[in-house]
């Protein structure tokens, strides 16, 4: 039957929108003025396109789907979206009414609405190109479930107004399940806390009696190692009770340089199927804030639907997780266990009959499972069934980028039996990088902490219990052993997160690139950044500027650095945007003063020095204390001083001038410079800047009657530190072995500003160096530049 829709309503919509459009174009009043055309076109895909719900007896259902903006030629504009079609009894709403790029559609479903099936049509306008339209199928279903079903939902109310533990309820509904006539076999998993049932029909029935999904009031995280008692909280801190993978992860990984690797798509699903008012949710909102901001493009699924049809679209994520139930199904006739896990599809007779093929392959099952509801005045938990998955249907469906991470938030989702093996396999050969999973039934306390941590710590969003200074992204193999040290590897059931590769030798991902070091060589305008980027080359940008990038490996990459550029180092792959690493620059002005005894030659220079250094600290873990290198740097090409030479020096002169010295390093080969390297000393704030004239042949003359030309030269003689050694490269192994070299002391401020100086000394004529108000740009940021 097709779904009746509120004519009237929806036309005063569509004409609000129209009329909303006219005056938005209109130049008079407000003087606004109609967006400018711009070329290519766009279309709009739905993910999924077809829709099914169940009206629910009372309160809301609701069910969604996420319509992508794909742009042709050089469209690049924002796209408005309308949607037509809507039945009675349903409401729909668009996440971002006006996107660049995709929107999510929620479709909330009352109990007044009636079984019919419905074209919704979504068009998408955007000024200057013609509009684009997709439909999505929608079909409401009344409650009409297997009556057996029904039957053992109600069996297990009352086992639970009788106070039963839930292996005592998964033991008893086995037991009720056995002797039903609708069942070949039955049985219990002690392990996952389940029963299972193989019916007449061939069809599985999982019954999970573990895990209760509570509600909570939004935007309150859980904290860590929240609801768990002093004995238990030592105990989760043990990680000599942890798997021994998950204890050495990240231990040899300087010394093994196991590489790293970025996800293969920039996209990211997070699905939850208990409904956005429970509390999975808001580590899904709070996950989602974090990944949009570093650049994540999410798909459908974030408000709370986890439906089958939704699951038939998971494809090319680079991102997934899923918070749900976890259990175990089987097949007593073929020895056959199935470990599953629920959708958010309620069943339906009906659907029943859409999903036959998935029925005789058996990529579902029924799940019966507590729904997060209370009855009985909330003294009881209320259950209810749906469809669950297996590792059919993820082979049949589903599958990941390259390098993705897949997170099964569920019970029993990690483990040596052979279903859960199954069903991890089949994520592993669909694409997945990575897979993680609980060995247990979930707790709160230990499921979405983590999930927060681990998204945070891989990101480097510095939301969640941040660090300071605030931390940089880093790969999961070793964001897993911080979790470890901090508890929130394991849960207050005893559940230990285990994450398993595709392969040993897979790089372990990160969700987004990650600075560790900036190095910069003056001589051949090339910085080397350090850290992990993934194999994939993206760009880089220092200052906002893009440069060019000369070589790339997952943790180095060398670019070009133009003379003028510092500022914020950006490293971006597919959108995803690393940790800016600020390059700091000091412009130092420099004047010099040497008065031989009595004005017999009198030496006078000034000039200026550029400087361009990475002085924040950096970790090697994550949690770890951060370090702080003494580093040394040369001017930027093009500095130097001028200097000019006078004296009484009767019968003779002196020839020469003034002479511009060009720093050291120059392009220019001078015969006379400048050298100038300065030392930098994070820990303590401290430093040395070296100073030296040197020159082949010298500019300046004292030509004498009757005697042939001598050459001058200015000097740094009289500086306190005659005898000081200088780094030669920025690399942080270097050793400080060019020299020696005159030097002064100097220091900087907190935030590494260079302080001004002066030195003078006035024995045997004198001689001052001053470098005086030194300016500084982009210096280290603890507080948002991760380190």
């Amino acid at each position: 039957m097709k779904c009746k829709v509120d004519v009237k309503a929806m036309n005063f919509w569509v004409s609000l929108a129209m009329l909303m459009a006219v005056f938005a174009g209109c130049g008079g009043g407000g003087g606004g003025s109609a967006a400018p055309p711009q070329g290519g076109s766009f279309s709009l895909t739905p993910e999924p396109a077809v829709l099914n719900s169940t009206i629910p007896a009372d309160g809301v259902a609701t069910v969604g789907t996420s319509v992508q903006v794909v742009p042709s030629g050089d469209f690049t504009g924002s796209v408005t979206f309308t949607i037509e079609g809507v039945p009675d009894g349903v409401t729909a709403a668009f996440s971002d009414p006006s996107s660049t790029t995709a929107t999510s559609l929620q479709l909330t479903v009352d109990a007044f609405a009636v079984q019919c099936s419905a074209i919704l049509t979504v068009t998408g306008t955007s000024p200057g190109v013609p509009d684009a339209t997709t439909t999505v199928d929608l079909t409401l279903l009344t409650a009409d479930k297997l009556p057996i079903l029904a039957t053992v939902e109600e069996e297990l109310r009352q086992y639970a107004s009788q106070g039963m533990t839930p292996l005592e309820q998964a033991q008893s509904i086995a037991a009720f399940m056995q002797g039903r006539n609708e069942y070949v076999d039955a049985g219990v998993d002690e392990e996952t806390l389940s029963a299972w049932g193989e019916l007449q029909n061939g069809r599985l029935h999982v019954v999970s009696t573990g895990y209760f999904p509570s509600k909570e009031a939004p935007g309150a995280p859980a904290p860590l190692l929240a609801g768990i008692d002093s004995d238990e909280r030592s105990s989760v801190l043990s990680v000599s009770k942890l798997p021994q993978a998950v204890t050495t992860l990240g231990a040899d990984r300087a010394a093994a340089g196991s590489g790293n690797a970025l996800p293969g798509s920039s996209y990211a699903r997070l699905l939850h199927s208990f409904g956005t008012n429970f509390e999975g949710q808001d580590p899904i909102n709070d996950a989602v804030g974090w990944l949009k901001d570093a650049g994540w493009k999410i798909r459908s699924g974030a408000e709370g639907d986890a439906s089958l049809e939704l699951l038939k679209t998971v494809k090319g994520d680079g991102f997934f997780y899923i918070n749900s139930h976890g259990g175990q199904a089987r097949k007593s006739s073929t020895n056959t266990n199935f470990f599953c896990v629920s959708s958010s599809t309620i069943q339906n007779s009906a659907l029943d009959e859409t999903y036959k093929d998935d029925w005789d392959n058996y990529r579902i099952v029924y799940y019966t499972g507590k729904n997060g509801e209370t009855i009985l005045g909330g003294l009881v938990d209320d259950f209810e069934t749906w469809y669950g998955i297996t590792y059919a249907f993820v082979e049949k469906y589903m599958s990941f980028s390259s390098n993705s991470i897949v997170w099964i938030n569920a019970c029993h989702s990690q483990g040596g039996a052979s279903s859960t093996n199954a069903f991890r396999f089949a994520c592993l050969q669909k694409g997945a990088g990575v897979y993680f999973g609980w060995t247990s039934t979930l707790s709160s306390a230990g499921a979405y902490p983590a999930i927060r941590y681990f998204v945070d710590r891989s990101l480097g969003a510095n939301k969640y219990e941040p660090e300071y200074p605030a931390q940089r992204p880093f790969p999961w193999d070793l964001v897993v052993p911080d979790m470890t040290a901090k508890g929130l590897a394991r849960g207050a059931n005893g559940e230990v997160l285990v994450p398993t590769p595709q392969t040993p030798g897979t790089p372990p991902s990160l969700l987004a690139p990650s600075i560790r070091l900036i190095e910069v060589d003056e001589y051949s305008y090339d910085m080397k950044l350090k850290g992990y980027f993934g194999s994939d080359q993206g760009e880089v940008s220092v200052g906002g500027t893009p440069v060019t990038v000369k070589s790339w490996d997952s943790e180095e990459i060398t670019c070009e650095l133009p003379k003028d550029l510092s500022g914020d180092v950006l490293v971006k792959v597919r959108g995803l945007e690393s940790n800016p690493r600020p390059l700091t620059q000091w412009i130092v002005p420099l004047s010099y003063t040497w008065d031989m005894t009595g004005g017999f030659i009198k030496w006078t220079g000034t000039g200026e020095l550029r400087y361009r250094l990475d002085v924040s600290g950096f970790r090697e873990k994550p949690g770890d204390a951060p370090t702080y290198l003494r580093r040394g740097t040369w001017p930027v090409l093009e500095g130097g001083i001028t200097v000019s030479v006078s004296g009484n020096v009767n019968p003779c002169s002196i020839t020469g001038g003034t002479v511009t010295l060009p720093s050291l390093p120059s392009d220019k080969n001078p015969t006379a410079f400048i050298q100038a390297p300065l030392i930098v000393d994070a820990n303590t704030n401290t430093g040395l800047l070296g100073l030296a004239f040197g020159a082949n042949p010298a500019p300046w003359q004292l030509v004498c009657p009757g005697a042939p030309p001598a050459n001058l030269m200015p000097s740094f003689g009289k500086l306190p530190l005659l005898e000081s050694y200088f780094y030669q490269t920025q690399e942080e192994d270097a050793e400080a072995e060019v020299g020696p070299l005159p030097a002064v002391n100097v220091t900087y401020g907190a935030d590494m500003a260079l302080n001004g100086g002066i030195f003078t000394d006035s024995t045997a004529g004198t001689m001052k160096v001053e470098w005086k108000n030194p300016t500084q740009t982009s210096p280290p940021r603890p507080d948002d530049a991760g380190i």
